[in-house]
């Protein structure tokens, strides 16, 4: 009994690692990756970032 009442109140704290984990993840992958891919490419840096800010705008939208 006092193992599931210690595991309920670490679930916020182990759901938050996990959060911070995907957010790196899709930092990386999605900004990141990008942004290196880009960098090949005769692009100036202020057009790469408007691209990608475009297409993450384009898929998180309605």
């Amino acid at each position: 009994m006092l193992l599931r009442e210690q595991l309920k109140n670490l679930m916020p704290l182990i759901i938050l690692a996990i959060a911070l984990q995907l957010s790196f993840f899709l930092t990386e992958v999605l900004v990141l990756l990008p942004i290196g891919w880009l960098k090949w490419q005769p692009f100036p840096n202020w057009l790469s970032l408007t691209l990608i800010f475009l297409a993450m705008s384009w898929c998180l939208g309605d």
